[in-house]
């Protein structure tokens, strides 16, 4: 059995760190979001999505005019300079990993970031190197998430058929990505960003006619262990090894 892990929200805490700063930069632009609804609004796509999105949504508002030329590279610098350097590994998940590793359960990550940024982002939270040569992202597939392209190129290159997959997500663009691969997941609901209705937003994004591709939901790193646990069959008191904090990210 492979695990799959998305990386926002789940290995990382990003799409929490970023989501507060991000409806306040947007509203310098006359586009207003409550943090609720920017998570309905873009939870789950990839970066060209929600700039096309974005900018769609800036003329509606704004009698057709789009959004400024250079936003791309104001995003990008805003992201640089005010979310990355917050950005930590979600509590508990090296512990996760870690037991993942002792049973020998092969695991990688599929993202819907692109392929550089992706490795900085691993590698500024000490997570690079439990997923060295294991790591896929939106740049290596013609349609990213929500279809099940990226997933199932993962579980080829590392030897898994659809049905010997176990993919954790956090977002309905991702849940959605785990019903068009024909794999079963687990739906990740850590962060206090999260409404208390999203545990059952990604139970319904998993239903496909009367089959459900997610087992259950995790509020936690800790629930998520016991998830993996019962969701690979081992046994239910898996020993978990405490390990060392990891060190603050290096200064951008």
């Amino acid at each position: 059995m492979l695990v799959i892990f998305d990386c926002d929200g789940v290995l990382i805490n990003s799409e929490e760190m970023a989501l507060e700063s991000d409806c306040e930069f947007f509203a310098t632009f006359g586009l207003n979001f409550t943090t609720e609804e920017y998570i309905e609004f873009a939870s789950g796509l990839v970066y060209e999505e929600t700039l096309k999105r974005l900018d769609e949504r800036h003329r509606q508002i704004h009698g057709g005019r789009g959004l400024p030329d250079d936003f791309d590279a104001q995003l990008r610098a805003h992201y640089r300079d005010t979310v990355y350097p917050k950005i930590r590994a979600i509590d508990g998940i090296v512990e996760v990993l870690e037991m993942l590793k002792r049973h020998n359960i092969p695991f990688c990550v599929a993202s819907n970031s692109g392929l550089d940024s992706l490795h900085e982002k691993l590698e500024m939270t000490g997570l690079k190197p439990y997923f060295e040569g294991r790591i896929f992202s939106k740049d290596m597939v013609d349609y990213p998430k929500p279809a099940g392209d990226l997933f199932i190129r993962a579980a080829d290159v590392m030897g898994f058929a659809p049905d010997e997959c176990l993919v954790v997500e956090d977002s309905v663009t991702g849940v959605t990505a785990i019903c068009n691969a024909g794999m079963r997941g687990i739906g990740f609901c850590q962060g206090s960003h999260r409404p208390a209705t999203y545990p059952q937003t990604l139970k319904n994004a998993g239903m496909r006619g009367t089959l459900s591709h997610l087992r259950e939901t995790a509020m936690d790193a800790k629930e998520l262990g016991a998830a993996l646990r019962r969701g690979l069959g081992l046994h239910p008191a898996a020993p978990v090894v405490p390990v060392r904090p990891l060190p603050p990210p290096a200064p951008c």
